[in-house]
């Protein structure tokens, strides 16, 4: 991976080194109240090597920072923009976006042909909305969370673990949906989302993030409905939480819904959790399946935008 730096008003950014590591906690701890995921990812991500770890500093103090992550073939996600609270007001959260997608441009023009980046903010943070405007993110989707406790029952057995030779029939459910083909939730403690196009639909086969869903008498040969799992944690009670990056049946999605309920009860969960695509008939479905949405939560909006050989950062 080629080195990269510049400065920009006195501001330099650059890839992040471990002895950064103490100055990007200290950030961190001061960022939402110390509920921050990134001091979970620091050290990991220091010797990654398929994405850039990037600071700015100003005087030799880091006092701020950006990720580019590479989720998959032609996939970046831009992630964990911080900037420390003394600095704020200075425009480094745009200066910070903006290097993040030229760095993004030059990684994927490596590569060769043209990629997608994606970002996911709150729809409250309007400062945010506005920088990724201005560096060429269009909105995708907006993401709602809902939770639901789960049950053991008969519903489990309504799904099967697909394996890459079923991958076709995933693609299928998906091509068959009216969602957006997008797969939102939590990945190493941290939120992404990654387009579902076909490449990303095999991986998540192989890997056995995958489980088909047949209604009852349903044709074998033919998925009713697709769900992919994402992280597993231990949640503030003490309790299992595990995370549904995408959940669709056309036509059925409240049978299915509940049916996930018995799925993460057979796979240790105590609770799924899911970021929902917002719409009113969605969230209907949910409901009536016995899912609840959290009080007091936001709205989370995708961006995306293109990446790659000529593409403007």
């Amino acid at each position: 991976m080629t080195e990269s730096s510049t400065t920009i008003d006195g501001v330099l950014l650059r890839r992040a080194r471990r002895d950064d590591a103490p100055t990007l906690h200290a950030i961190a701890a001061r960022t939402w109240d110390g509920r921050d995921y990134l001091p979970a990812v620091i050290e990991p991500w220091l010797d990654e090597t398929t994405g850039e770890f990037i600071v700015a500093e100003i005087d030799g103090t880091v006092v701020g920072a950006i990720k580019v992550s590479r989720l998959g073939t032609s996939q970046w996600w831009l992630e964990a923009c911080r900037v420390d609270p003394s600095a704020r007001g200075l425009g480094l959260g745009a200066a910070l976006i903006r290097y993040g997608v030229a760095r993004g441009c030059e990684l994927q023009a490596a590569e060769g042909g043209f990629g997608a980046m994606g970002a996911l903010v709150d729809e409250g943070n309007v400062p945010s909305l506005r920088i990724l405007t201005a560096a060429g993110f269009e909105e995708r989707v907006r993401f709602t969370r809902c939770v639901a406790a789960c049950e053991p029952g008969d519903g489990a057995s309504e799904f099967r673990r697909l394996a890459s030779a079923d991958a076709t029939l995933a693609i299928d459910v998906v091509h068959r949906s009216d969602l957006v083909a997008v797969a939102a939730g939590a990945r190493d403690h941290r939120p992404v989302g990654v387009v579902l196009d076909d490449p990303q639909l095999l991986a998540l086969a192989e890997s056995g993030q995958l489980y088909g869903w047949s209604a009852s008498g349903g044709d074998p040969s033919r998925l009713d409905g697709l769900v992919a799992l994402g992280d597993s944690h231990v949640v503030g009670d003490g309790s299992r939480r595990l995370a549904v990056s995408y959940l669709d049946a056309p036509g059925a999605v409240t049978p299915m819904a509940a049916a996930v309920r018995s799925l993460g009860a057979s796979l240790g969960a105590d609770t799924v959790e899911h970021q929902l695509q917002a719409s009113p008939e969605r969230v209907g479905s949910m409901l009536r399946a016995r899912w609840r949405r959290p009080a007091g939560l936001n709205l989370s909006v995708l961006f995306t935008r293109g990446v790659g050989d000529g593409q403007l950062a």
